[in-house]
């Protein structure tokens, strides 16, 4: 848990967990690797994994690992923020570690989204870089926070519990704009609505997962300062998560009490 799963396991900035790592090879006969996948107390908005996903699986294979887990949210029923695209990853590198993960990215997009996927892509691609960006420039990790208090209690041990949804993460456009390319992405596929249905049904309720990030992201960083956009926002959301059979907002809090909070 004391880890900052946004840097990959070589980067200078985990040398503390590499190296403890590397002290318990010396002295184990056997090891296994406990990692974890998602924010715990913003689940539905998002945590960048895939920066460190390749190397975690390499250095549990070059430690001769017995089994390793990789713990994300299960009670959410299903996981928004490219869940899935990691749940892909995982499958890839549990085979091989060395795999080609920009390839298999690629027929991920092709495959799990159809017509949809030069949109969701690009969706996705920005996200990841801006996410870097809100690491490494805005202080959305252990080690530089901008703000202590963005972590539970203050504790600064973990990127796992850091409040994501806030402004000074994002912006209006940009989420917006992302928010166009799931419109992008809908219309693209709405020509299976009828020669297709059980193609479009999948690919459209794919994009609306995505979507429920974005809505959370929105509502919970920037609240009234939306405007009239606020209730149709919240309304959207409570229609997409309920779609996405998403049925808690973190760990042991049902989505319910979301809703009461957002008096919808």
């Amino acid at each position: 848990i004391r880890h900052d799963y946004q840097y990959a396991i070589y980067d200078p900035k985990v040398k503390f967990t590499y190296d403890r790592i590397k002290a318990w090879n010396m002295v184990a006969d056997e090891v296994a690797f406990y990692y974890y996948d998602t924010n715990f107390v913003h689940p539905l908005a998002g945590y960048n994994t895939f920066e460190s996903l390749q190397s975690n699986y390499q250095i549990a294979f070059e430690s001769g690992a017995n089994w390793l887990l990789n713990q994300s949210m299960t009670q959410l029923s299903n996981r928004t923020g490219w869940s899935n695209l990691k749940n892909y990853w995982q499958g890839k590198l549990g085979w091989n570690v060395n795999s080609d993960m920009n390839y298999y990215t690629e027929k991920f997009f092709e495959n799990y989204f159809g017509p949809a996927a030069t949109s969701m892509k690009k969706w996705f691609m920005e996200w990841r870089a801006h996410t870097i960006y809100m690491r490494d420039e805005l202080g959305h990790n252990m080690f530089n926070p901008k703000n202590k208090d963005d972590f539970i209690g203050g504790v600064l041990d973990s990127s796992l519990y850091i409040k994501t949804p806030k402004a000074e993460y994002w912006s209006i456009n940009l989420l917006e704009r992302w928010w166009g390319y799931a419109d992008e992405a809908l219309k693209a596929i709405e020509s299976l609505k009828t020669t297709s249905p059980e193609k479009y049904d999948f690919y459209y309720k794919a994009i609306i997962l995505e979507r429920v990030s974005l809505g959370y992201l929105l509502i919970e960083s920037f609240g009234s300062a939306l405007g009239e956009r606020e209730l149709p926002l919240k309304l959207q959301f409570k229609a997409d998560a309920t779609l996405s059979d998403i049925g808690y907002v973190m760990e042991g809090v049902p989505i319910s009490t979301l809703y009461a909070k957002w008096k919808i």
